[in-house]
């Protein structure tokens, strides 16, 4: 499955949309070109997954080396958007069982690779801060120009804060039909207290006018 308004003339809105969205990072992440961004949402059901994948396919049409990751070890669906399987992921190397680079995977657009998830660990969250998260985060940047993590949403559990407090640049997404506003502040107030100064949110699931309708709409960096 290729992700959403990406590779799909009929929904060019949504593919806009995206882009846009990866021109305005493009704006807060560091000259230096090997960077990681995080996507997340205070809670599940907000578009995050679908969000990071058509994020990575609009750097990689633009010309970057990406590398989307699926970090969410719980619910994963990441390599679902990109037709892969989920036999060897990012559970499996940070377990030792494989390296990065046999947990790759072309996908059907060019300059996009992925990883999924890999088997489902008993315990995501010791693993995830595991000594080997930090070395395989440097080793992740060094694989690509870009990568684009999908993590777990941050309220109900710390697994995406532990890859938040790592990356250079973090988008958060909320939708208008899920989140409530106390939801979204306390997402932000983990993220500030994370220290990470950039941080985007995106309004998923708004409306405007017809011609404008897109999958995703606001975009606003925080200090």
């Amino acid at each position: 499955m290729v992700p959403v308004g990406i590779d799909n003339p009929r929904l060019a809105p949504h593919a806009e949309a995206y882009r846009r969205i990866s021109i305005g990072l493009e704006q807060i992440l560091p000259e230096d070109p090997h960077g990681i961004v995080a996507v997340t949402s205070p809670l599940a059901a907000e578009g995050k997954t679908t969000t990071a994948a058509n994020l990575a396919a609009a750097f990689a049409h633009s010309g970057r080396r990406v590398l989307a990751v699926s970090f969410d070890l719980r619910r994963p669906r990441l390599h679902r958007m990109f037709g892969a399987d989920n036999e060897v992921g990012i559970a499996d190397v940070l377990a030792g069982r494989a390296r990065a680079e046999e947990a790759e995977q072309t996908s059907l657009i060019d300059n996009l690779r992925v990883i999924a998830s890999g088997h489902s660990p008993t315990n995501p969250g010791a693993l995830l801060s595991s000594s080997r998260l930090v070395p395989l985060l440097e080793e992740l940047r060094r694989h690509a120009d870009l990568v684009i993590a999908d993590t777990s949403p941050l309220l109900p559990i710390a697994d995406a804060s532990l890859i938040c407090a790592k990356s250079d640049a973090i988008l958060i997404l909320a939708h208008t039909h899920v989140s409530k506003r106390d939801a979204l502040e306390q997402a932000l107030e983990e993220l500030d207290a994370l220290g990470r100064p950039m941080v985007a949110a995106v309004l998923n699931g708004g409306r405007r006018s017809s011609a404008t309708r897109y999958g995703a709409y606001y975009y606003e960096p925080y200090p």
